[in-house]
């Protein structure tokens, strides 16, 4: 929880500096992807599938997503920032709810069909039972609605 008051704290310090619109966007994300952890095992990449759902709120080149994963059943937040026109970058913070398991991470995007599909690269850590290092390659598709734009 100390992460993400953090984060939020910058991303609206951030967001006080930005000249552009801002959005309010509400829709799911799934995000299949390959992930290692790097301990030597037979095969080197797991398959995972998670589906989110949660609010998006963008400000300039910043964005926070809180979100649910059903997949996990735990709650999370994305921390964004456009870095250049074709790089994003992204802070993940998320804890399960029913274990102590939680994930913080930091990831590279790029659109691969923009806006609806990016590709993604992020260098993590998972927390709590069987903690470990890893790296995570995949995609996140976007189906959302625009709730509000000023």
């Amino acid at each position: 929880m100390k992460l993400f008051l953090i984060g939020l704290f910058f991303f609206c310090l951030g967001s006080t500096y930005a000249q552009s619109n801002k959005e309010l966007v509400l829709g799911f994300t799934y995000g299949p992807s390959a992930i290692t952890t790097f301990d030597g095992g037979e095969q080197p990449f797991q398959i995972q599938n998670p589906l989110y759902f949660g609010t998006t709120y963008f400000s300039g080149k910043w964005g926070i997503n809180p979100y649910y994963n059903f997949g996990t059943n735990g709650i999370g937040v994305f921390l964004m920032h456009q870095t250049t026109a074709p790089v994003g970058t992204y802070l993940v913070f998320e804890q399960s709810f029913h274990t102590d398991f939680g994930v913080v991470g930091l990831g590279l995007t790029s659109p691969l069909y923009s806006p609806y599909v990016q590709g993604f690269i992020e260098f993590g850590h998972s927390y709590g039972e069987g903690s470990s290092p890893a790296l995570v390659i995949g995609m996140y598709l976007s189906f959302s609605r625009q709730l509000k734009s000023w």
